[in-house]
């Protein structure tokens, strides 16, 4: 990656980048916008675009008003730079479409080349503003399970500004490493807070945590703090050398401790019949049978849950186990992003995510040995709680991982490239042309972006309150820039079905099918061709429903309906039979009342037998 080497003493672009950084890694985690749909994560994604926006134009001014310059690369430079060109270069050949992640993915890039402007000195700065940003989170979500502030979710009283607990217990985790180890390494982040100042933050930053936790009650989270400590302790206090030189009795004594702490992870992990468990065994199991169709590059980029559900349909359809049946539901990630980057990007991307992994195993680095280890402990707990959840998904995260990653790019040898001074003037020729261009795109694409997503929001608030046209209009604005979100087809088609705009409604759900397959786009297909006469159709909709995830009554209950209607009254009888034999996942008064309209059917077409 590109960093610009000082020849000069214009130095305030740097400082101009740093202050930009020190508000993106301190305000992103708590940005959230009440104006746009899933406001908890659009609101971040379009905040950290227009910082990133802002810093790709003080980038670009500092490479090209610089006198002279070279390019530094370092060995992590080179693999995450081939990394990400594959995983463009492949998104490119199957033709992914504009998606909030690759938009996301884009700005990653910039950010690490921002970060990679910092000297290794400075980068406590840095490291001081994402403190803070857990420390204000860790304050609101105590506030929102106190009752004096709102929750994000209608089953959690936590998240934080987040949309549920478990994403808002992985940003603590992911900046745990950072104030555990300037406590261990007594690091002084911030130098004119003194070293008091900084042990104050510390400190407190570390007490929240640790009490947020508590209450958030993630597993993964907890698993992510515990292992990126051990990190940072076997560093502090030299236990690998410890095991080498020590004693007998202290060798066993790491062994036997060593034991428990696996022990304990793995019992707090697998409780009984835990049904989150399960759930991500079972999707696991799915993945791994889509995984190996297509083993070599996989189905592309932030494709997951393209495939995923129309997966688990042909997984439950060959082999309907009821246990796991009943911990199945709509999926929208993997719940383990090694797994999902498989799935994605198939072995040749598993491949370079294992060499940007021994990269950073092997960093090291004379001058900021402990500030190396302090990261890499950073990734560790990211790495631990992608094994259980979905970081990858979770803006705050993933920038706390870029930082990380140019940290240790920022502290290891890199090998400098210089220009003659003929080429100089080409190379800042194509850089303007190129910084323009992509300056311009993004200055003109995203407010019209954030403005599509906008009319989204109102679209789904107009249909809330049952005022179906003025929610078509606004889907129909929103269209244009959202027509590859599955997401917003599905709620689109939904509005059309209930404003009975059937020939309209099966084509915008039937594109919703391309981009995320789920069990309401299906029923609400079945809905449609039932009401326009095509009862095959709606009998395969209603099928390839239930078989995603056969727990639900609902898919089979409009099946017997469909059924019972047009006078299948061998059909009608067998699936009336199926529902009041069903094992119940979660009591309702709705399936109450499905029970007693399948007793109704049987008796209907008893009589007429």
């Amino acid at each position: 990656m590109l960093i610009l080497r000082k020849t000069n003493n214009k130095q305030w672009y740097d400082w101009a980048i740093i202050a930009l950084l020190v508000i993106l890694f301190g305000l992103l985690p708590s940005v959230c916008s009440n104006e746009l749909m899933q406001g908890t994560m659009s609101g971040k994604m379009f905040f950290f675009l227009y910082v990133i926006l802002i810093g790709g134009i003080l980038i670009a001014l500092k490479f090209i008003t610089k006198s002279s310059f070279c390019v530094s690369f370092s060995y992590i430079d080179r693999i995450l730079f081939l990394w990400i060109a594959y995983i463009l270069i492949n998104g490119w050949f199957q033709h992914i479409p504009l998606s909030n992640r690759l938009l996301e993915l884009s700005g990653l890039v910039v950010l690490y080349i921002l970060l990679r402007q910092i000297e290794p000195s400075r980068f406590g700065i840095i490291l001081i503003a994402m403190v803070l940003g857990c420390i204000i989170q860790s304050v609101y979500g105590n506030f929102q399970l106190w009752g004096y502030t709102p929750s994000n979710h209608a089953l959690f009283k936590m998240t934080g500004s987040f949309f549920n607990p478990g994403p808002f217990a992985g940003y603590l985790a992911s900046v745990f490493p950072i104030m555990i180890g300037g406590l261990l390494f007594n690091k002084k982040y911030l130098s004119p807070l003194g070293e008091t100042g900084n042990l104050i933050i510390l400190w407190i930053g570390v007490s929240l945590v640790l009490l947020t936790l508590v209450a958030a009650d993630s597993r993964a989270a907890w698993l992510s703090i515990a292992l990126s400590s051990v990190v940072l302790l076997v560093k502090r206090y030299s236990i690998i050398q410890l095991f080498r030189t020590g004693t007998s009795i202290k060798r066993n004594v790491l062994l036997l401790s060593l034991f428990v702490l696996i022990g304990v992870c793995f019992i707090g992990l697998m409780k009984p019949n835990d049904k989150s468990a399960n759930g991500r065994l079972l999707i696991w199991k799915v993945s791994s049978g889509l995984f190996m169709q297509h083993p070599l590059i996989g189905v592309g980029f932030d494709r997951f849950k393209t495939f995923y559900m129309d997966e688990q349909a042909d997984y439950f359809k060959n082999t309907l186990n009821s246990s796991e049946a009943m911990v199945a539901g709509d999926t929208n990630y993997c719940f383990n992003e090694f797994i999902q980057h498989a799935v994605e990007n198939g072995v040749i991307g598993l491949f370079f995510m294992a060499g940007v992994l021994v990269c950073i195993c092997v960093a090291t680095s004379n001058l900021f040995n402990n500030e190396l280890w302090i990261a890499k402990a950073g990734i560790t707990g990211i790495i631990v709680f992608a094994f259980f959840s979905y970081p990858a998904q979770i803006l705050p995260i993933k920038t706390g991982l870029v930082c990380y990653l140019a940290y240790i790019a920022d502290c290891t040898e890199k090998k400098k490239v210089g220009f003659p001074q003929k080429d100089e003037y080409v190379f800042k020729l194509i850089l303007a042309i190129f910084a323009m261009g992509v300056i311009f795109i993004g200055c003109t694409s995203l407010p019209a972006y954030y403005i599509a997503c906008k009319n989204w929001n109102s679209a789904y608030q107009f249909t809330q309150l049952k005022d179906y046209t003025a929610s078509i209009n606004a889907s129909t604005k929103a269209w244009p820039l959202l027509r590859y979100n599955g997401d917003f087809l599905t709620h689109y088609g939904k509005t059309l079905t209930m404003a009975g705009e059937h020939k309209q409604a099966v084509e915008v759900l039937n594109q919703a099918v391309s981009f995320y397959p789920n069990i309401i786009v299906y029923t609400a297909l079945g809905d449609n061709y039932k009401i326009l006469g095509r009862i095959e159709d709606a009998e395969r909709a209603y099928l390839k429903a239930w078989y995603m995830n056969p727990s639900r009554f609902y898919p089979k209950y409009l099946l017997a309906k469909l059924y019972d209607e047009t006078n299948q009254s061998e059909k009608a009888i067998t699936v009336a039979k199926e529902l009041l034999d069903k094992e119940v996942k979660i009591e309702s008064t709705a399936v109450r009342e499905i029970q007693t309209e399948m007793k109704n059917i049987l008796k209907k077409h008893k009589e007429r037998g």
